[in-house]
Parts: structure tokens; C-alpha cells; sequence
């Protein structure tokens, strides 16, 4: 039985933001007749109102789970799982732009968590258990 250590979703306020977008862009088609608009900006917003609502129901079911014999990474179409005696190194890196972390197993392939699911403080806990394990690894700023 596997026991879970810590667990990430999606936030809610990425979908909700990107659900309350769609929505006001599809308010905005019923004043483009009134307007006088042409039809082909009125189809552009309705593309733009499916690209969001199609990407928030991608982010639901994204998880990133850390348990005591593996790290999995969930999105919508994929599921990424390595084991923590396949870990090799990882790199925690803080710059301007924002922090990054990379997991390298040992075959060589490089990890990378999605953005939407592990950052800031989340990012910080997971380089806590990093290091709690003993996997090799750097901390460093840019």
C-alpha cells in the first residue's frame, strides 16, 4: 500500500479564471449583431471561447503525486511515474523569471514537473523530501 506524502491538483483559481474568460468573451458574441461587427470576429471569439474552456477541462484532472516508493506526474492524456530508486539527481534553480527544478533519472532523461502543478512553496516541499531522501542534488540562483 502506497502512502502519500503530498499531493498537488491544479489550482482552482487557474480554472476558474480561465472558465470566467470564457464566459465573458461568449457574453460579448450576443453584442457583436447589435454592433454590427463583421462574422468572421464574431467565429473568432467563439474559437477563443472554445480554446479556453477545452484547455480549463484539461487542467482538472492534473495531479502530482509524491508517495513513499514513487513521484507521478497526471495530466489529461499522460501519466509519468518514477521511482525513487531511479532518481539520480535533481537541480533547484531561483532567477528572475521564476524557480525551476529538474529530476534526472538515471538513465539519463531529464523531468521536468508542470509549472501549473508544482510551484513556489510546492516546489519548495518537494526539494524538502528531495533532500530528505537523499537524492543528490543543488540548490542555486541565477
Amino acid at each position: 500500500m502506497k502512502t502519500v506524502i503530498i499531493a498537488f491538483k491544479c489550482p482552482v483559481w487557474l480554472y476558474s479564471l480561465l472558465s470566467i474568460s470564457a464566459i465573458a468573451l461568449l457574453g460579448l458574441v450576443g453584442i457583436f449583431d447589435l454592433m454590427g461587427w463583421p462574422l468572421w470576429i464574431k467565429w473568432c471569439i467563439l474559437a477563443t471561447v472554445a480554446a479556453f474552456a477545452a484547455y480549463a477541462l484539461l487542467l482538472v484532472p492534473s495531479e502530482f503525486i509524491v508517495t513513499d516508493s514513487d513521484i507521478s506526474q497526471k495530466t489529461a492524456f499522460s501519466k509519468q511515474t518514477l521511482r525513487w530508486k531511479d532518481i539520480a539527481e535533481w537541480q533547484y534553480a531561483t532567477g528572475p523569471q521564476g524557480d525551476y527544478l529538474w529530476i534526472k533519472d538515471v538513465s539519463g532523461t531529464m523531468h521536468y514537473p508542470k509549472r501549473w502543478l508544482v510551484y513556489g512553496e510546492r516546489m519548495a516541499k518537494l526539494v524538502t523530501i528531495l533532500q530528505e531522501r537523499g537524492v543528490r542534488g543543488e540548490t542555486r540562483k541565477i
